[in-house]
């Protein structure tokens, strides 16, 4: 598949005049009537994208409008992603609405997590002109750095990647921001319910968590107070269950604090603790991250961390838009603050030992 720079030697003009003619944005700039059908006739001659250029070709009213990709991991995670399909789609109108064109179409499509080099449309930019890329694994984040710049401009949210462009807060910084609220409330011991699928996200928001505790107190969290789980309501639920029998057993005293890095999880969380006569917020307190919808419905309402979810949709949608018609030429990258939401799951003890699970002074 040719790229810019070659279909704008081989049409004799520049890398940016071609970008604009293909994106359909040539009219805005006053390109030429000549120029336009040159880049496009050395398009077709390279065998670039010819679904998109035949539409540019087929065109008689102008311009067709740009069509943008969403790709969602098919896996637990989708429950969360699909939720910025709303403030895409709104993004995307809005856009148009301000420069009195048609709304671009928005394509969602999913993908096998760990096999985003297998989505032929992001190397053919057949079907779409940009694509929002949610939720990738280690082994995608490798190859896009391998890849680097490929003809479908991407731009990632919640991941960030070197060549490509991004949206993302610090996660590192979200589990660190956990950590001294805990702390500052007087817990000295603590618990992780993470989940058991690899991603960045995840992975720095439950280290920072840690380190964040080695660092400010000299605290390092045994392995038995760390469990994993699937990404859902019953793997939380699960991890907590292996949690209480693993310390029960053990030699440790049950976390008075628990970090759980996802909603999601949490819900499952505060169950199986309700459910082994652990009261929340009096024996363990626990905060999650995202802040869902539903956190603040939960049974104590529950302390989490913002992560921007809604804001990095539409700045992602914004960025892609920008490199789609020409206006900006290189991947832009967007970090983001998190915010805690302080709410009733998470509270100070104002002194005494912690019950034990399951014990009767844990029920009173």
């Amino acid at each position: 598949m040719p790229t810019l720079k070659q279909i704008a030697r081989h049409a004799q003009t520049s890398v940016t005049t071609v970008s604009l003619v293909l994106n359909g944005r040539d009219g805005e700039h006053r390109i030429s009537a000549a120029t336009t059908r040159q880049v496009l006739e050395s398009a077709r001659l390279l065998g670039y994208t010819p679904n998109l250029v035949a539409r540019r070709l087929r065109s008689a009213n102008g311009p067709p409008p740009l069509t943008i990709g969403m790709l969602l991991p098919d896996d637990e995670r989708l429950t969360i992603t699909v939720r910025a399909v709303g403030p895409i789609r709104e993004t995307l109108d809005a856009w148009a609405a301000e420069r009195s064109v048609g709304a671009p179409d928005l394509l969602i499509e999913t993908y096998q997590g760990g096999r985003l080099a297998e989505v032929r449309s992001l190397r053919s930019n057949a079907r779409y002109n940009g694509a929002i890329v949610f939720s990738t694994l280690p082994e995608d984040d490798r190859y896009l750095r391998q890849s680097g710049p490929l003809t479908v401009p991407l731009v990632l949210v919640q991941r960030s990647v070197e060549g490509h462009g991004w949206v993302n807060v610090d996660n590192h910084l979200v589990g660190a921001r956990v950590a001294d609220h805990l702390l500052d409330l007087g817990h000295e011991r603590f618990g992780v319910v993470a989940a058991d699928i690899p991603g960045a996200a995840l992975d720095d928001r439950r280290d920072g968590f840690l380190g964040r505790l080695r660092q400010r107190a000299g605290i390092v969290v045994s392995a038995p107070c760390i469990a994993h789980g699937a990404f859902s309501e019953s793997g939380g639920a699960e991890a907590t269950e292996r949690l209480v029998i693993d310390v029960t057993l053990g030699t440790s005293a049950f976390p008075s604090a628990l970090y759980v890095t996802a909603d999601l999880m949490a819900v499952g969380v505060l169950h199986a603790l309700k459910r082994n006569g652990l009261r929340v917020p009096a024996d363990v307190s626990v905060v999650g991250t995202d802040n869902d919808p539903y956190a603040p419905f939960t049974d104590p309402p529950l302390t989490t961390v913002d992560i921007a979810r809604t804001e990095s949709a539409q700045l992602a949608t914004r960025a892609l838009l920008d490199r789609a018609i020409g206006l900006v030429g290189e991947a832009q990258t967007f970090r983001l603050e998190s915010d805690l939401i302080v709410r009733a799951s998470s509270a100070g003890r104002p002194g005494g030992s912690w019950p034990e699970p399951g014990s009767e002074a844990a029920r009173r």
